[in-house]
């Protein structure tokens, strides 16, 4: 999701920063995103195969991702990450967010879904577009 910036998210001097994904049913809707807080250009083209280092290194160049660090242009704490990152929504929303656990119902809806669902070889590897 982060190969290739769309005017709809989030970019810095015209790269990616944020990868989202969004679905729609009925009246819910699940949003889902990624920020890249470290990102190691040389390790990730280094799992691909590609035709030729020529091509690898025309590839990685012309990139159009980016993280924080390379923005910020220094080492990002998660712990301190965890903690600005909702401050940020309140102040940019107007609202306050409160730590809440789930209830027992829920806590048994997700066992069940981890167990018979998400943990299957069918969910995982034979299952289709439509599910």
């Amino acid at each position: 999701c982060f190969s290739v910036p769309s005017q709809y998210e989030v970019q810095v001097k015209g790269k990616k920063i944020v990868g989202s994904a969004q679905v729609r049913k009925k009246e819910i809707v699940l949003q889902h995103g990624s920020l890249l807080i470290e990102l190691e250009k040389d390790k990730l083209f280094s799992v691909f195969n590609f035709p030729s280092a020529k091509i690898r290194e025309k590839l990685k160049t012309g990139f159009k991702a980016t993280s924080l660090e390379e923005i910020l242009k220094k080492k990002i704490n998660f712990s301190e990450l965890s903690e600005i990152f909702p401050r940020g929504f309140e102040e940019e929303f107007g609202v306050k967010l409160t730590e809440g656990k789930l209830i027992e119902q829920e806590e048994k809806i997700s066992k069940d879904l981890l167990e018979n669902r998400y943990s299957t070889y069918e969910w995982n590897y034979e299952r289709k577009n439509n599910q």
